[in-house]
């Protein structure tokens, strides 16, 4: 096929046509932001979609977007894909098909799913939404499984063709898409009802699947009849791992954080399960294990970019605040006698509306809380919704970009740095140190 991406820059739609790319197809698109390994155009034309057979637009491209606007024009001529339709057609080719679901967590499982099966040996197809810290150009294309993130934000996880999933959670977000938290939730009931499903016994929003295997990471005091369970060890977020009663090992992860210890159980309990299903050659509990212990991690989820004045500055994309508060807690485990400074930059103003007052209250976790002005994400503005709404309940300040050198500069071997949200932050915060670097 010749494919035509509209957007082609975005963090999921970039990674995808370079997919399209490994297996055959000609592709190029539009997007200012550019990509020096494809044909991106700068501007938007319509007359290009002529050249291309097929079309394929992320929910981040409005309908009427004119290039859209032609290609659905086109009829027979032009076969136009969702981004998420367009993976299912690549993903078809794959016997095992594994997709991650859940509000949270979705990348980096997706990550460290792939990476298990590359570092056994494997040769897996890899797909995530962010960028796996060992894949360069964030994907990969093998002649085994298929590893895929799903996306709940628009409903098309629904069109998965995945066999195999997991479930990590369900939380109060996208409902501009849902209208309410209960057509959510029953997405997500929809999207486990069919092929061999893993899901998270902890969460209340999950339970009662038919035929679902479940898993549960355990706090003290804390018990569960999920299949697989694993208990923390001490203060720590490694887990202690069993399987239907049975202990087999200790998983821990290079990363920060129960969250993804969790997240990483839920891993381990679909990958036992297919081998009990005879899937998976060449694959056992002991290897699995070990190639967790040995996870390179993803751009963006907790990622440890630097330092400041003998304090680690660590890089989060998450952008809701039970994704917040998890990151805060993993670094309160890691860095027990550290100050913990978070900047956050709120992402989209119908996400800061539904939840400027739980952001307010997360926030209140850090010892010393700064926030920048939101990131619109193509979002209309809203009346009366901006970073301010949330500083009011909380003792935040409000800064600009140009005060994160001086927030570096007054960072000491007693703190912990963390610059949150899913905007433009990341970049804000690597050209401040890069600054620092070069003077």
């Amino acid at each position: 096929m010749k494919v035509y991406f509209i957007g082609m820059g975005g963090s999921g739609m970039l990674p995808l046509a370079r997919l399209a790319r490994e297996f055959g197809h000609t592709v190029a698109g539009s997007d200012p932001r550019g990509a020096a390994d494809l044909d991106v155009f700068s501007n938007v034309d319509p007359s290009r979609i002529d050249a291309f057979d097929s079309v394929v637009y992320s929910s981040a491209i409005p309908p009427e977007h004119p290039e859209l606007q032609y290609a659905r024009s086109r009829g027979e001529f032009v076969k136009v894909y969702h981004r998420m339709d367009f993976l299912t057609e690549l993903m078809r080719y794959s016997e095992v098909r594994i997709g991650i679901a859940g509000t949270h967590g979705k990348t980096s499982t997706t990550s460290l799913l792939g990476w298990v099966l590359l570092d056994q040996g494997l040769d897996p197809t890899i797909f995530a939404g962010g960028k796996p810290l060992y894949l360069k150009e964030g994907m990969r294309k093998g002649n085994g499984p298929a590893v895929f993130e799903t996306d709940e934000s628009d409903g098309s996880f629904l069109r998965s063709n995945a066999n195999f999933k997991i479930c990590l959670n369900v939380d109060e977000d996208h409902l501009e898409h849902y209208g309410t938290y209960r057509h959510l939730i029953d997405a997500f009931r929809s999207f486990a009802s069919s092929g061999t499903v893993v899901l998270n016994g902890l969460d209340s929003s999950l339970p009662n699947i038919p035929g679902a295997i479940y898993f549960a990471a355990l706090e003290a005091g804390q018990e569960s009849r999920a299949d697989y369970t694993g208990r923390f060890l001490d203060e720590t977020d490694a887990l202690v791992v069993s399987a239907r009663g049975t202990e087999v090992g200790q998983l821990s992860i290079p990363l920060p954080g129960r969250h993804f210890a969790s997240n990483a159980l839920g891993v381990f309990a679909l990958l036992d399960t297919m081998i009990q299903q005879g899937l998976l050659s060449g694959l056992n509990r002991k290897g699995i294990l070990e190639s967790m212990s040995r996870f390179p991690g993803v751009e963006r989820r907790m990622e440890r970019i630097g330092t400041a004045q003998g304090s680690p500055v660590f890089d989060d994309y998450g952008h809701h605040p039970s994704e917040i508060a998890a990151v805060i807690r993993a670094l309160r485990v890691r860095y027990p006698d550290k100050r913990v400074k978070i900047v956050f930059q709120p992402h989209r103003y119908t996400r800061t509306r539904d939840h400027a007052s739980a952001f307010a209250e997360v926030l209140k976790l850090a010892d010393e809380a700064s926030i920048l002005p939101l990131y619109s994400a193509g979002e209309k503005p809203i009346d009366g919704i901006d970073s301010e709404m949330i500083a009011r309940q909380t003792q935040a300040r409000l800064i600009q970009e140009a005060d994160i050198p001086e927030l570096l500069d007054r960072a000491g071997p007693g703190d912990v740095l963390l610059f949150q949200g899913a905007g433009d932050i990341s970049a804000m915060v690597r050209r401040a140190i890069a600054s620092r670097k070069s003077t």
